[in-house]
């Protein structure tokens, strides 16, 4: 990747959180901050398509600690539901999107 991609990924994950704020009723969704590593590890592992319960075998967890982890991580970033935690998780590099060509849109 060169500097031109670095700069154009940056322009798009800042048009993604505008959007998202404007669309939002609720708070907008804030930058990184006081995310603790496990609601880290948490909310990468929501990112990729894993169920509380899959997540709470995983990290030996129970499922209510899960369910506990998730609403304090979507009041932290202001997110109302899963989608608004993938991508506040995406414009704050968190998650990465796919390279794949196939499953680009």
């Amino acid at each position: 990747m060169n500097e031109s991609d670095g700069s154009s990924a940056q322009t798009k994950q800042e048009t993604l959180m505008q959007q998202m704020n404007i669309k939002s009723k609720k708070m907008p969704l804030r930058t990184q901050g006081k995310l603790s590593a496990r609601e880290i590890e948490i909310l990468k592992l929501i990112c990729s398509e894993h169920t509380n319960q899959e997540i709470s075998e995983q990290l030996f967890l129970s499922k209510r600690t899960i369910e506990s982890h998730r609403k304090r991580i979507s009041e932290k970033v202001g997110a109302k539901n899963t989608v608004g935690l993938v991508v506040y998780a995406i414009a704050n590099e968190i998650h990465q999107l796919s390279q794949n060509p196939a499953l680009v849109i």
